[in-house]
């Protein structure tokens, strides 16, 4: 597993794993399980993700991948539009 700071290994296989984790992480390639929250890009089928590392999403994969980072991307600008919003018509 690799975090922000640190790496550890862990003894369970990626579909046990993607089980336990919360609905923001995403199995992009048979061999990895993303964060959606820290994708900054994906051209083709090289995701970019916020720290600069670089992963290549399985065919099997790329739909779903795509799909969850348009879900994250809507849900982030609804927050801050209605968010704003609000703030702004009770302010005034």
């Amino acid at each position: 597993i690799q975090m922000k700071n640190m790496a550890y290994a862990e003894r369970v296989s990626l579909g046990e794993m993607e089980k336990r984790l919360p609905p923001q992480f995403v199995r992009c390639h048979k061999s990895y399980i993303i964060n959606i929250m820290y994708v900054d890009s994906i051209v083709g089928s090289l995701i970019y993700m916020a720290d600069g590392t670089q992963i290549v999403a399985g065919r099997k994969y790329l739909a779903d991948v795509r799909k969850e980072l348009l879900d994250c991307t809507e849900i982030k600008f609804n927050n801050i539009m209605f968010g704003a919003a609000s703030y702004i018509t009770a302010s005034t």
